[in-house]
């Protein structure tokens, strides 16, 4: 049979009903409603219900955002999709970095991997409610305020001053308190020599990366950046944390 669609034009306050005939059935697939929240004293949320024949609530959806008082939208409803009930979620960009640049990285050979105190003063961010300047051991980091999934990357360059011994390669990894992540979370690059670049003055970079789901909660975690390098000299480093908010959960 044909899917057939039910209108009702008629404008009534809300809640508005439509009960269904008694020799009808339903299924379902879609439904979509006006709403003028000219009157309405703050924020709402638009909702749908269906009842059962003895008027009981068998569900309620709700959209995944809330109107602003005095506002209207058109509102559609798909089954399979969430809104924003016990728990849900909504897309976020906010984003933060901090970095620092040291002008002398000595080789780290013995301890391999150091902790880089960025600058307190170099965070940017489009949210400062999301995303701060933290401390751990002393070291200053980005600290996550929300909850939510993140990607949290980190990323290196060194020039070293000296011809880098054989084997020699600069590390870097993403570091927190006994928390979501650890030390072992490490990416190596090795020196090479390149054709066109003077071994001594050759640039090295590295990067690694992390997913942060819901469950690891990364709220008030502080974010540091690890480094080493075995060049067998100082190197002038440039080291930056990237983070981004994926999602926005509510819970």
């Amino acid at each position: 049979m044909a899917d057939s669609s039910i209108v009702n034009p008629a404008v009534s306050s809300a809640p508005k009903d439509y009960t269904l005939p008694s020799t009808n059935e339903l299924l379902l697939k879609a439904v979509r409603a006006s709403v003028d929240g000219t009157g309405a004293g703050g924020a709402f949320l638009p909702a749908l219900q269906l009842l059962d024949p003895a008027g009981n609530v068998m569900w309620t959806a709700t959209t995944s955002s809330s109107v602003v008082a005095g506002g209207s939208a058109d509102v559609s409803w798909f089954p399979g999709l969430s809104g924003s009930s016990s728990s849900g979620s909504s897309v976020s960009n906010a984003w933060a970095a901090m970095s620092k640049n040291v002008a002398s990285f000595a080789d780290t050979t013995g301890s391999p991997y150091v902790t880089v105190d960025l600058a307190a003063g170099s965070l940017i961010t489009s949210d400062t409610s999301i995303f701060s300047v933290g401390t751990s051991g002393g070291n200053h980091g980005l600290q996550i305020n929300a909850a939510g999934s993140y990607l949290i990357w980190v990323a290196a360059q060194a020039n070293p001053t000296v011809a880098p011994a054989a084997g020699a390669a600069l590390g870097v990894g993403l570091g927190s308190p006994g928390g979501v992540l650890n030390a072992g979370l490490v990416e190596i690059s090795p020196f090479t020599s390149r054709p066109d670049v003077a071994l001594t003055t050759q640039a090295n970079s590295t990067q690694t990366y992390t997913v942060l789901m819901p469950g690891d909660d990364p709220v008030g975690t502080v974010f540091t950046l690890l480094a080493g390098q075995s060049s067998g000299g100082a190197v002038s480093l440039t080291a930056s944390v990237f983070a981004q908010q994926l999602n926005t959960f509510h819970l």
